[in-house]
């Protein structure tokens, strides 16, 4: 027993534009969530072990983050663009300009968490193991969240327009002219064939 009446359902399908929206709205968004994911990963890896070299080396929690930041920003400005399928040179104003401001805007969130998480932990007089540990699961929870944050800018404000362009149009029948149909009007077609016989 179906719970949706198949004469909706068929209405359903034969509606462009609910077909535009899954082909071009949920099935888009899926795959640049998706590569969006895989890319942030690898930014998060590379991001993770320059903090931890850094920790590691007695840098200063601050420019530890930092150099965090900017490994895993690099990372990400690449596999960001491949994400949301931009080839050839970049747009300085459009596209990178705007990514790095956003980019940016991250350290923030980052170079905080990783300050509080150090100071935190030698309050507690956690061992340098622990300590290492407890700064990068904080480091690793503030990503999360500019993950997410990030992944809306992209999809709905930065990449907007562009990616709006390259929709194909939703095909469907082609209008008719009203003028050449009706009472009174033959088919041009029809009309050659019969004086062809005539």
């Amino acid at each position: 027993m179906t719970l949706v009446p198949r004469s909706l359902t068929r209405a359903i399908r034969a509606n462009g534009a609910v077909r535009a929206v899954y082909r071009y709205g949920v099935r888009t968004l899926g795959r640049r969530f998706t590569r969006f994911a895989f890319g942030s990963v690898l930014a998060l890896a590379a991001s993770e072990a320059m903090l931890e070299i850094c920790l590691v080396a007695h840098v200063w929690p601050t420019l530890a983050g930092a150099a965090g930041w900017f490994a895993g920003a690099l990372v990400s400005y690449l596999l960001s663009r491949w994400a949301w399928e931009r080839r050839g040179k970049p747009h300085l104003l459009k596209e990178t300009l705007p990514f790095w401001l956003i980019a940016a805007g991250t350290i923030v969130v980052l170079s905080a968490a990783t300050s509080l998480s150090q100071h935190l932990a030698l309050f507690w007089g956690l061992h340098p193991i622990e300590r290492l540990a407890f700064v990068g699961a904080a480091y690793l929870a503030a990503n999360a969240l500019t993950f997410l944050t990030r992944f809306v800018i992209f999809h709905y404000i930065l990449f907007a327009d562009r990616r709006s362009a390259h929709q194909p149009p939703v095909s469907g029948p082609e209008p008719r002219d009203p003028a050449s149909s009706g009472p009174g009007r033959e088919d041009p077609s029809s009309v050659r064939a019969g004086s062809a016989t005539g």
